[in-house]
């Protein structure tokens, strides 16, 4: 593999490092002097399972992963985790040329399950949950459709941008300042502005906020029953309202809703579904009765081929240090 090499003397982006893992690091080392921080170099090999371009959030690991170790290395590590996640996201938004948010990288530097509220983006609150699957008999599994998840920027920008079209409207920054009544209310009048995608999107934003928190209420009652339904629930969201699960110049690639349909009738109703990260292609995120396990994951392999579904067994730690 080609090594990794910048030089720390200039950390300004450089639009030929782009979506490469270069720019990640000169990201990284950027967001690690403007907190204050000391960088310098190091030498490490760096192994991965993960298939490319799947949207499994690699770049978010990766990022984080090069902040923890710097921060080790040369802070003792002083900074925390959230400075750590925010560092990754800008590394990610100004270097790699992503426009994410900052929840994957939050799960790459907390580890195990967290819920996050972003009322305070500048301070979100974070809580760990507790809740063994696989205790429940049930396993995770990602399933990997096949569809390149790379060179889809425009097709999530434009999930923001539309929210965003929607809060401009009422004179708001984000959607997070209304309410979905005050939406309907007013919905003769925003569609004709927004346009009618931009207005199915909000509606998803803002019943996809309560239906999360609901759903975080159920594993800590260890209501894994009402978890699935409304994981269920969340995953018909994404296809129906938010609409990332295919892309509309790709009509005959439709491999995420092909696998969650799949999903279903090899679960035969149990279980749950749903696209997996920002979508529109690469992953769907399947939890399955172990009983069904074998059966599942031969009927999805004979789809989408060998070693396209990939166990997951969630770290309770994060990006840290072995000794």
């Amino acid at each position: 593999p080609k090594p990794i090499r910048i030089n720390l003397t200039d950390l300004t982006p450089r639009a030929c490092e782009r979506h490469t893992s270069e720019g990640l690091v000169r990201g990284v080392a950027a967001g690690l002097t403007a907190a204050g921080g000391r960088i310098g170099g190091f030498q490490a090999e760096l192994f991965s399972t993960i298939p490319s371009g799947s949207g499994l959030s690699s770049s978010a690991a990766f990022a984080v992963l090069i902040a923890t170790a710097v921060n080790r290395l040369y802070n003792n590590g002083d900074l925390s985790q959230l400075t750590m996640a925010r560092i990754a996201q800008q590394a990610e938004n100004d270097y790699y040329g992503k426009p994410c948010g900052l929840m994957d990288q939050l799960a790459s530097a907390w580890g195990g399950l967290i819920f996050v509220d972003f009322a305070s983006p500048k301070k979100p609150d974070i809580e760990s949950l507790s809740f063994d699957f696989r205790r429940a008999e049930f396993d995770l599994y990602i399933v990997h459709t096949g569809e390149d998840h790379a060179d889809l920027t425009g097709a999530y920008r434009s999930v923001t941008e539309e929210m965003k079209s929607v809060a401009a409207y009422f004179g708001k920054r984000v959607l997070r300042d209304l309410s979905l009544s005050r939406l309907i209310r007013a919905l003769p009048l925003v569609r004709t502005v927004t346009g009618d995608r931009a207005v199915l999107r909000a509606v998803h934003f803002f019943q996809e906020n309560e239906r999360v928190a609901r759903e975080r209420d159920c594993l800590q009652q260890n209501d894994l029953t009402g978890f699935l339904t409304l994981m269920n629930e969340s995953g018909d969201s994404s296809w129906e309202l938010l609409q990332n699960c295919s892309l509309p110049d790709r009509p005959t690639r439709q491999g995420i809703k092909l696998a969650l349909a799949l999903s279903r009738i090899l679960c035969e109703g149990t279980g749950a579904a749903r696209v997996h990260g920002g979508g529109f292609a690469g992953t769907v995120q399947c939890l399955v009765p172990r009983k069904k396990s074998v059966f599942f994951r031969k009927g999805m392999e004979a789809v989408f081929g060998r070693q396209s579904v990939i166990p997951i067994r969630l770290s309770p730690v994060g990006a840290i240090e072995i000794m």
